[in-house]
């Protein structure tokens, strides 16, 4: 887990594809949670 959230965020570009598997992961097993409690 990520302690300091904004510390570990560089402006860098080279993380931004990383935060958006990221995002998109998490969003998948909520979606995937929401449906098998369906």
């Amino acid at each position: 887990m990520i302690v300091n959230f904004h510390e570990a965020l560089p402006s860098s570009s080279a993380t931004t594809p990383i935060l958006i598997t990221t995002g998109t992961l998490m969003a998948a097993v909520q979606l995937s949670q929401y449906i098998i409690q369906r």
